[in-house]
């Protein structure tokens, strides 16, 4: 959907990163991780599991967007024009 609507594309995906260790489901260069959360991201241990990741990236600098299944997907990429914008 990204390329047919000409948003940017991710530089990367399923992108491993070793500090703190974690896989991020997208990475735009340099430093913006997003995370696409299923209905699973809904369960209370996986939602810890998401918020210590988060925060360690947080931590280290990273830009950390998180993308909802639930929620209008073109509402959510247009609240990050500069990073997910079309034309970028």
């Amino acid at each position: 959907m990204l390329a047919e609507e000409g948003y940017r594309l991710p530089n990367d995906a399923q992108k491993a990163i070793p500090n703190p260790r974690g896989v991020v489901d997208f990475f735009y260069e340099p430093n913006v991780s997003v995370f696409w959360n299923g209905a699973v991201h809904d369960e209370p241990d996986q939602a810890a599991q998401d918020r210590q990741l988060r925060s360690q990236l947080l931590g280290q600098s990273y830009r950390v967007i998180a993308l909802r299944y639930d929620q209008d997907l073109q509402e959510q990429l247009a609240r990050y024009p500069e990073v997910l914008g079309k034309g970028n």
